[in-house]
């Protein structure tokens, strides 16, 4: 017999081999489990940074649209966006009579924000009333109700949001666009 290996010796040495096996397999699927959990991590801290900025951005466009009914837009453009509406304005500064209707009151319905590369789009669909040239209006009935929509893009620039290009439009059915917000 001492030539033999004897059975409890070879099964000795196959449960060794599988338990070796056993507990580098499950070192291997715990490193992918580790580097696959960071991955997640890290995609979970991405996702909490852009609705952190999404947020800021809702906020930071009603704060925009209110202001830029009262004539304070301007505060919030880029230079570069500052500057090309500078020059609009002057173009068109010799066609107008200088008459202002004021805001008397604005309500927004709906801002989307929308990542895109290096910048963020934002819809906004808003009502304003306005109250005519110099109060003119004297009945709240008589007051110019306008729907509007925005489309408005916030770039980063010295560390915070500001607008670099803003497009508005009315919507020719301010039925249909109630019934669209609403629906």
């Amino acid at each position: 017999m001492n030539g033999k290996p004897r059975i409890s010796t070879i099964l000795l040495l196959i449960g060794m081999v599988a338990s070796l096996l056993l507990a580098f397999n499950l070192w291997s699927s715990n490193k992918e489990l580790k580097e696959k959990n960071q991955q997640l991590i890290n995609k979970v801290e991405q996702l909490d940074a852009v609705a952190s900025e999404e947020k800021e951005l809702f906020t930071k466009t009603e704060t925009f649209l209110k202001d830029s009914m009262q004539g304070k837009a301007m505060e919030y453009f880029t230079e570069g966006y500052k500057t090309k509406v500078e020059d609009i304005i002057d173009a068109e500064e010799n066609h107008q009579d200088g008459a202002i209707s004021e805001m008397k009151e604005i309500e927004v319905y709906n801002i989307s924000v929308r990542e895109q590369k290096e910048q963020f789009r934002v819809y906004a669909i808003y009502k304003v009333t306005l109250t005519g040239i110099d109060d003119e209006f004297e009945k709240p009935g008589d007051q110019t109700v306008l729907f509007l929509m925005s489309t408005i893009d916030w770039v980063k620039e010295d560390g915070t949001y500001k607008v670099d290009q803003h497009e508005l439009e009315p919507l020719n059915s301010a039925e249909q666009a109630v019934t669209n917000i609403t629906s």
